[in-house]
């Protein structure tokens, strides 16, 4: 933080108190431009305000201690009422809009009818058709017993709210499995309500350090507590999470980000490495029809496919008809004809007939592809989750594709409900979930938002 009193000729230090000095954004209050100011922190480093005009007088938000805003939360914006300047609305990753009433001494979410969240995977419960879960970037797991009318969710715990993966296990009632971001993997026996790690065995990989800065800046070393910034801490790097769908019972499989895939056999309680290689895993799918058996998807191998238990590894790249860029966002296995294979890729889908010794297009080559879904009852209805164009429909097996009517936008996450070809889950890049349901073939869209529970009244 610096400021300037001529119009920006010259600029003076003026962020002491703000930890390591990383500031993203700042609020002038409107109705005392010369003595009040507001400062929403910097990227993962709480809330600050300054309320003298002075150099350094830098103090934190009580916001900090208070649900998933906290001290580690990034804060994109703040805004003050310029009517009323105890009215605060604050921006922030993961969780949507807070207000203040009372000049920043206490918040509460303000997303009502807000799509504000970022959904990275949605699992149904395999004991429970009407039960669905979904994890979200920084606003922890959520949970709907309605198909997805409504939404709730249990205290926000970190790590356990950055999620990018989920799973339930086929085999036990209400337990799922979390990859979360530098964190590794989670695991909850009682339906998200609490989780553990289950990272023994998996590979760890270091969280990048704080930038090097000069002993003569300001902001080294750190201002509030006097130490230099940490070294970087070794974490696993998951960001992958699948349950074979078929016996043996807890066999799961991790993907990693630049060290392979992994397996356990005991739902986690140890992992062994199945595939050495470098693969950046974005999606991984199991045949249907043998669990040793799965496809890894990558952002740069292409695709590894790995049979026998991880005894045998190929890896499916541009050489046999896959786009050369090797950027793999998806992979889907047909359950009725597991040797069928697609590929979701920055330029359309890419299909096999062959268990991947082939490849041709398959539709949408100017899309980028996130995510597949295909109808178990009719094969030849396709789904695909776009970058732009929301969320596009096939019935002709790719031949024509159109809109389901899904508002444009980046749809990441499509889940089709195991018990009911009716219902298909989309997860929309800031926008929540949607419930598209396709009864009697008939398209009818029930947007369903998912807003995180305030906390407790202060």
């Amino acid at each position: 933080m610096f400021i300037t009193s001529n119009g920006g000729d010259n600029w003076t230090y003026d962020g002491k108190g703000i930890y390591n000095g990383q500031v993203r954004t700042v609020a002038i209050d409107p109705m005392y431009p010369d003595n009040y100011f507001y400062f929403a922190g910097r990227n993962a480093g709480g809330t600050y305000k300054n309320t003298t005009n002075a150099i350094y007088p830098w103090s934190t938000f009580p916001i900090q201690a208070q649900g998933p805003w906290d001290y580690f939360s990034t804060v994109n914006a703040i805004a003050i009422n310029p009517n009323n300047d105890g009215i605060l609305f604050m921006a922030f990753s993961g969780g949507g809009i807070l207000r203040s009433l009372d000049g920043g001494n206490h918040w509460q979410t303000a997303n009502q009818g807000l799509a504000a969240t970022s959904v990275t995977a949605i699992v149904p419960d395999p004991f429970n058709p009407s039960t669905v879960y979904a994890a979200t970037d920084g606003s922890g797991v959520f949970k709907s017993t309605d198909q997805g009318l409504t939404w709730s969710t249990y205290p926000w715990a970190r790590p356990w709210d950055w999620g990018v993966d989920l799973a339930a296990d086929p085999a036990t009632p209400g337990k799922l499995y979390l990859a979360t971001e530098n964190y590794g993997l989670g695991v909850s026996l009682d339906g998200g309500v609490s989780w553990s790690a289950i990272n023994a065995g998996l590979p760890t990989a270091p969280v990048a350090a704080a930038p090097a800065l000069s002993p003569t800046s300001p902001a080294y070393p750190d201002e509030e507590t006097g130490q230099a910034p940490q070294a970087a801490v070794a974490t696993p790097v998951i960001s992958a999470v699948v349950v074979a769908p078929t016996s043996p019972a807890h066999t799961l499989y991790a993907g990693t980000w630049g060290h392979g895939v992994y397996k356990s056999v005991n739902g986690g309680s140890s992992w062994t490495m199945v595939d050495g290689s470098t693969g950046q895993v974005t999606d991984i799918a199991v045949y249907p029809n043998d669990p040793q058996s799965l496809l890894a998807s990558t952002a740069n191998l292409g695709i590894i496919q790995i049979t026998n238990g991880g005894a045998n590894h190929t890896i499916l790249n541009n050489t046999n008809g896959l786009p050369a860029s090797l950027d793999i966002l998806s992979v889907l296995i047909n359950p009725t004809t597991p040797k069928t294979l697609y590929a979701g890729t920055p330029t359309g889908i890419y299909t096999s007939a062959n268990n991947g010794a082939t490849w041709s297009l398959f539709g949408l080559p100017t899309e980028v592809v996130n995510a597949l879904a295909i109808d178990p009852l009719n094969q030849a209805t396709f789904y695909a989750g776009t970058q732009m164009d929301g969320l596009l429909r096939t019935n002709d097996n790719g031949a024509t594709w159109a809109s389901t009517g899904i508002p444009a936008g980046e749809v990441d996450v499509l889940t089709m409900d195991p018990g009911s070809r009716l219902h298909l889950y989309a997860g929309v890049n800031g926008g929540g979930v949607i419930n598209v349901n396709y009864s009697m073939m008939i398209l009818s869209l029930f947007i369903r938002v998912i807003t995180p529970t305030p906390p407790p009244a202060q």
